[in-house]
Parts: structure tokens; sequence; C-alpha cells
């Protein structure tokens, strides 16, 4: 596990990252950290034809396992290896995959530092917004149930004696 701070509309947001990397001896594991998880960074390698053809079988474990209203993301890793001949996996592949799934895309590269705090800190928002939407209704349902609870004290027949 690994502990990124970043900062999020004035607020201070600490991730913490937990990497399965896609391993079976993790599967187990893996459904039990998604009942609790408020965001996905689904991770394939551009070099690794494989990788990007389980995304499809790790979306489905995460619709069967987590929160509806889970953030996502979806990231090309090794993005710095585009000219070579181990780049197997094109970005329009990834692109219309997030369009499917209507999640954001980005290419990334930690070699070269290329959009990997970009992607860190979309999935930041997206859980940080969820979670002021989440606190804007809960208060909105508060105010109002306390409204229709709350006796009309101009129509009120109360025989308190208090």
């Amino acid at each position: 596990m690994h502990t990124k701070k970043v900062k999020i509309e004035n607020q201070k947001v600490s991730v913490e990252i937990w990497d399965t990397n896609g391993q079976e001896r993790f599967l187990q594991l893996a459904s039990s950290y998604y009942k609790n998880t408020e965001g996905i960074i689904l991770v394939y390698s551009i070099a690794e034809r494989e990788s990007f053809e389980n995304i499809e079988y790790w979306i489905k474990q995460i619709e069967q396992n987590s929160k509806k209203d889970v953030a996502k993301i979806l990231v090309a890793s090794k993005c710095d290896l585009k000219n070579s001949p181990d780049y197997v996996v094109e970005s329009e592949e990834g692109k219309k995959l997030a369009e499917k799934h209507k999640i954001k895309f980005f290419e990334t590269s930690a070699k070269q530092n290329l959009n990997v705090d970009d992607a860190f800190i979309e999935i930041s928002r997206q859980i940080v917004a969820k979670n002021n939407q989440k606190t804007e209704a809960v208060i909105k349902l508060s105010k109002r149930s306390m409204q229709e609870s709350a006796p009309n004290a101009a129509n009120s027949n109360s025989n308190c004696s208090c």
C-alpha cells in the first residue's frame, strides 16, 4: 500500500493506493477491498495486449463487488514505448474502452512522469465531488425531515403544559 497526498478544491486528500497488479493471488482479497473503495484506477500496459484485454474482466468484478457510484478511470501505462516495437495497444483502443464504460482515459508514463499526477488528481476529484454531493444530499434530507416532523405551532392544539 502507498499513500499519496493531493490538494483538491482546497481540501487535502490522502489517497491510499492498493496495487494488486491483476495477480490471481489477490482475487480473493480484491472483492473485499471493492466494498469500501471510493475510487479505482484500472491500468493496462500498452506493451501487453493481455493486460488490456483483462480490463473488461476487472470492470465486471468492480460492478459485481463495489458500490454503484465508485469512481473509475482507465490508464494506459508505459506510453514512453509508443515509438518502440513493444507498442501493441493503440491509444484509440483505450479511448473506445473508456467511452464504452463512460470513464475518463489517461495515457501515462512513470518513466517520463507523464500524466501520472493528472490521473491521481482526477480520481481524487471524482471522489471528493461524489462525497460532497452525498454530504449535500444528507444535509438537504435532514433539513426536509426536520421540517416535516416539526409541529406547526399555528395549527397545533397541543395540550402540552410545558
